[in-house]
């Protein structure tokens, strides 16, 4: 089997499992009525997806690959208790993905408000907060008819002003599958992944299959920024883009950082030791970046990785630590690194499902919402609790303060 073959495998289970996963979480009476159209799917085929998507199951199992050339697909783990304390708290200010429908919440304790009201088969991701605190960019996964000559989805990227409405398209490629949106700093450009079609066989690297795009909102051209790259996420002074890299031998990712003014790329932390990262996120004051991460080495209690002699401390450490939770999917975590690669340090020990985080807008802390609920801690780690027990894959960013940019304000 090629490198080709089985990075396009590996993409496809990922949002196979998601969106199947999207199918058993509890049913969500809607909030507003069903009055959004079901946006139409372009043709062709598509990258990250595969025919068990097509199919509603129950916690989906995906065998891995010998090689373990599949690195971000949830697997079929029993559960146990959550490692940090379950502590009911009113959400923070967020937009987040849950249910296949977009949601914000307050901050005062009121029940999260439905902004979205797609028809069944179409499942929002994946929510951006535009820069100045306006517009929410997110993805739409399609799911094709029963009687599709196809079973591939297809997906879309929709713009929505932040307190709702009618959403408003942005691209809609031919072919390929959309991921992780993150916004320019002016708010005129969207960087995002987009997978190509999957294709069997032929010449050339399979990491050309993943691309990261700068999509022109003022005249929807696209601009190929990075192959073999995917998880874009932009620095907070507009400058440099944060993404995941696949390395030389197919399959190992790098947490990378590319400057946008000199298109030179540096290697922030290494992906030897990970199984593999998912959705990097920079913190407000772009000095750190905080990614989710399955494996990685061996550290001291305070979570900084050891070496040589040192790595007794670590062993000794896990020994006596108390059972971990395993959720439904494959074992990941958080680490934080310096934007300059020092520093990294791992943040939690929950062995969770796809977390994906976002920090506070005063950069002092991290909320994460994963397949086991929603997290809140410090920014260093501590004091972490879960706060809500209904989790799901898809996507969080925290709400900051609207900016008026009118002309002449």
């Amino acid at each position: 089997m090629t490198r080709r073959l089985l990075i396009s495998m590996a993409v496809a289970l990922f949002i196979g499992a998601i969106i199947a996963a999207n199918w058993q979480v509890e049913t969500i009476t809607p909030l507003l009525p069903t009055t959004l159209p079901t946006p139409s799917a372009p043709a062709g085929l598509t990258v990250r997806q595969t025919m068990a998507a097509a199919v509603a199951t129950p916690r989906p199992s995906v065998a891995l690959p010998s090689d373990g050339a599949t690195r971000r697909t949830p697997l079929a783990i029993p559960s146990r208790t959550p490692a940090a304390p379950t502590r009911r708290e009113a959400l923070p200010p967020l937009v987040f993905a849950r249910a296949g429908q977009i949601w914000r919440s307050d901050g005062a304790g009121d029940a999260p408000r439905q902004l979205t009201a797609f028809a069944s088969g179409t499942y929002a991701e994946q929510p951006a907060l535009s820069p100045d605190g306006q517009r929410i960019a997110f993805v739409a996964l399609v799911s094709p008819p029963v009687d599709a000559a196809s079973p591939m989805p297809t997906s879309v990227l929709y713009l929505m002003p932040r307190d709702g409405g009618a959403p408003e398209l942005a691209w809609a490629p031919g072919a390929g599958q959309l991921w992780l949106p993150t916004w320019s700093r002016d708010g005129q450009v969207i960087y995002i992944l987009h997978s190509l079609s999957l294709t069997f066989g032929g010449a050339g690297d399979s990491r050309d299959n993943l691309q990261i795009v700068a999509l022109n909102l003022a005249d929807g051209t696209t601009t190929l920024v990075q192959r073999g790259a995917l998880d874009p996420t932009m620095a907070p002074d507009g400058t440099r883009l944060a993404f995941l890299r696949f390395a030389d031998d197919g399959y190992t990712m790098d947490l990378m950082l590319l400057e946008l003014a000199t298109g030179r790329t540096i290697r922030v932390v290494e992906g030897r030791g990970f199984d593999g990262f998912y959705a990097p996120r920079f913190s407000p004051d772009g000095q750190q970046i905080i990614v989710a991460a399955i494996g990685g080495p061996e550290t001291d209690p305070a979570g900084r990785p050891v070496r040589g002699d040192g790595a007794w401390h670590a062993r000794i450490a896990a020994w006596l630590e108390p059972p971990r939770a395993l959720a439904h999917g494959a074992p990941w975590d958080l680490w934080i690194v310096a934007a300059d690669g020092s520093g990294l340090r791992r943040l939690t020990w929950l062995y969770e499902d796809l977390p994906m985080a976002a920090f506070s807008p005063d950069g002092d802390e991290i909320v994460f919402l994963a397949y086991g609920g929603f997290y809140r801690m410090r920014r260093d780690g501590s004091e972490l609790r879960r706060i809500d027990e209904q989790g799901a894959h898809g996507g969080i960013d925290w709400l900051v303060p609207s900016i008026d940019r009118t002309p002449g304000q």
